[in-house]
């Protein structure tokens, strides 16, 4: 509960690079680097992500799938757009596919996160309408069927996983580090009530025919590396501000 207290003394930075700490007047007085992005596949793809998303110049077309205006960078940012044309593996791939590619997944990652989040607070799961709520981001991420069949799939999981004596939190879980200056927002954590045990649960989204622990992008490390050190890395946090120590890291 002190988790979630202090977590509203946190808010995610305006071109969300950074997680930036309040005082009471809602001043930043402090940065902290973000966790997903120092455990990072390719920091130099993710570097011009933002770039891009500066300059903006992703397009939300109306099937759900996501481009690059060009014409935008031409204008703003030709070393960008030479970039991005430049082929960067052997199946000659350039840094706009990889960069869509990350930007669509994280479109994606983002709403299937809120929705799992919604479910377990204490509130709960929202009306399709309320989940959307006029934002076409949210509506080119996910239909109303794919909604529902998401909330059924949830509902399986926590039956199947989630016992009568775990307390589950999902809203305003964020843990940080002073000496490492990093932070991170946990997707759940669960607490059993009788034993005292802590879970750390954190959900992924992949792309169709993706394989867990093949080799990343550029030969770079599997998502079951990666995944394992962010959760080792949320632990540590955890344990080194709030003394707390999970027993389990999964991945949902």
């Amino acid at each position: 509960d002190q988790i979630v207290a202090r977590s509203e003394n946190f808010t995610l930075s305006t071109d969300k690079k950074t997680y930036e700490q309040l005082d009471e007047n809602r001043n930043v007085i402090r940065t902290y680097n973000r966790v997903t992005d120092v455990i990072s596949e390719s920091s130099d793809t993710l570097n011009n992500l933002r770039e891009v998303e500066e300059q903006e110049a992703f397009v939300f077309n109306d099937d759900g799938t996501i481009s690059i205006d060009r014409d935008i960078l031409e204008e703003k940012n030709s070393y960008l757009l030479n970039l991005l044309d430049a082929p960067i593996d052997k199946n000659n791939n350039t840094e706009e596919d990889a960069i869509l590619r990350i930007k669509t997944g994280a479109v994606i990652g983002t709403t299937f996160d809120e929705i799992f989040r919604d479910y377990f607070s204490e509130d709960g799961y929202k009306s399709y309408k309320n989940f959307i709520d006029n934002s076409e981001f949210k509506k080119n991420a996910i239909n109303r069927s794919t909604y529902r069949e998401v909330i059924n799939a949830i509902e399986f999981w926590a039956e199947e996983n989630i016992s009568k004596d775990e307390k589950v939190y999902s809203e305003g879980m964020l843990v940080y580090n002073d000496e490492l200056g990093i932070a991170g927002t946990l997707d759940l954590l669960t607490i059993n009530k009788k034993t005292g045990e802590i879970k750390i649960w954190d959900m992924k989204t992949k792309r169709a025919g993706s394989r867990f622990f093949d080799s990343g992008f550029e030969g770079g490390e599997s998502d079951a590396s990666k995944f394992s050190k962010q959760l080792s890395t949320y632990n540590i946090l955890l344990n080194n501000t709030d003394g707390l120590n999970a027993s389990e890291l999964l991945i949902i």
